[in-house]
């Protein structure tokens, strides 16, 4: 894959939606150890449309979503995003999964949290 590393960590980028992504992300969320943290979605089927929709929202309306991308060999590995932002009172909410089973427990997630609550303060660490 050809990420575009737009978030850089020690472990991980976060790469914005990209062609391609939606395919990953429908696969992720048909696994029920993924899609049960993730609330109502383990009560659906996610589609291949379906996530491409998402994915041409994203793009259209610039929401933070970010594809994880595993540094050591630029595999998408999860997503995160940040949902419900209200900038006035500093508030959003954080979403992250690992979609990769063989990923988790290694730290890529805190990384990815890392990375995206930094992109939104200006912190630079």
């Amino acid at each position: 894959m050809d990420a575009i590393r737009k978030l850089v960590g020690e472990r991980c980028c976060l790469s914005p939606c990209m062609d391609g992504d939606a395919e990953e992300w429908t696969r992720w969320l048909n696994d029920l150890e993924v899609a049960i943290p993730l609330g109502d979605e383990a009560y659906t089927q996610p589609t291949l449309a379906d996530q491409e929709e998402l994915a041409r929202g994203v793009k259209e309306n610039a929401y933070h979503l970010f594809t994880i991308v595993a540094l050591e060999d630029d595999r998408r590995i999860g997503r995160c995003g940040l949902f419900w932002v209200d900038h006035a009172n500093r508030r959003a909410s954080l979403g992250i999964s690992i979609g990769e089973r063989s990923d988790r427990g290694r730290g890529l997630g805190q990384d990815a949290c890392r990375l995206l609550l930094d992109s939104t303060t200006g912190s630079t660490s």
